[in-house]
């Protein structure tokens, strides 16, 4: 862990976690609305949004482990789950102002051993595939760090993808806005519940 990082946990004791990815350009509206820079974490902070999971856990996190050994940390099964045990010992998770982490966009994933029939639909529909990033020059990342703290880190502002076709937000769910394949997405599942 970096010295810099070590100084945040040394100089906030009620901070567990931190996160390290860039912000996702489909949730800026959000983020503008509910992140600001908090100068004595050195991150940005989120105000209350009733989200049931990333207000003060994320499954991506930086963490020092003493401080989890002494509340008797045990990690649960959902990100929610966490999520309120994380409430219950420690303040909000800190957004870091200099990420360097991020998910690949549209990538073809999926939970579970088959994919179902709408699942396939929505990555062929969406063109899923493998597509990095470019990686940021020095010049990126001293843009990135000395950027005015009300800039917000979206992913679409600073990173580059090697696909330029994409479609800005970026997606990470391949039936990310479509009701209609989510809804046959659960179909399927339940009826393979069944037999």
């Amino acid at each position: 862990m970096s010295n810099k990082l070590l100084r945040v946990f040394d100089d906030n004791p009620e901070v567990a976690f931190l996160h390290p990815c860039f912000l996702k350009g489909l949730n800026r509206e959000r983020d503008e609305a509910t992140l600001a820079y908090d100068s004595a974490l050195q991150a940005f902070r989120r105000r209350s949004t009733g989200q049931s999971a990333g207000q003060y856990f994320s499954a991506i996190l930086i963490t020092r482990p003493s401080r989890l050994l002494e509340k008797q940390w045990h990690f649960r099964s959902s990100e929610p789950a966490n999520d309120r045990q994380a409430r219950d010992y420690f303040q909000t998770i800190g957004h870091l102002f200099t990420p360097f982490a991020m998910w690949l966009p549209e990538v073809p994933a999926y939970r579970g051993k088959r994919k179902t029939l709408a699942l396939k639909i929505a990555e062929r529909w969406r063109g899923c595939g493998f597509f990095p990033y470019e990686i940021l020059s020095e010049s990126d990342v001293a843009s990135l760090q000395e950027r005015p703290t009300e800039v917000l880190p979206f992913a679409e502002d600073f990173l580059v993808c090697v696909n330029p076709n994409l479609e800005k937000p970026w997606g990470y769910y391949p039936m990310q806005g479509s009701r209609f394949l989510k809804k046959l997405n659960s179909l399927e599942l339940a009826l393979r519940k069944l037999f």
